[in-house]
């Protein structure tokens, strides 16, 4: 059995030029950018809140920043999207728009 299953999965594993190498291949320069990727998004969390600070806002742009930084904040740090998103809910309530 084990014989069978290497003889059919032999082709998919040799050559250099097969769909894992390449996919391999795609997978490390991915991970090899993830810092730049990370400094990227940081980057881009810090100017939407420094806009949040930037004159008085309304409630109903109040949440949509909320709403934004908790978007961008879901694939990176679960917490503070939770935190924004509660900004966010607490500002819909007080436009009546729970």
């Amino acid at each position: 059995m084990h014989f069978l299953f290497l003889v059919l999965t032999l082709p998919l594993f040799s050559g250099a030029n097969s769909p894992i190498d390449s996919l391999l291949s795609e997978l490390d320069i991915t991970l090899k950018l993830e810092q730049q990727y990370t400094a990227n998004k940081l980057s881009y969390i810090t100017k939407l809140k420094q806009e949040l600070d930037l004159g008085k806002k309304g409630v109903e742009e109040m949440y949509f920043r909320y709403r934004n930084l908790a978007e961008e904040y879901k694939t990176l740090m679960s917490d503070s999207s939770l935190h924004y998103a509660v900004l966010a809910s607490s500002m819909a309530e007080r436009t009546g728009n729970p």
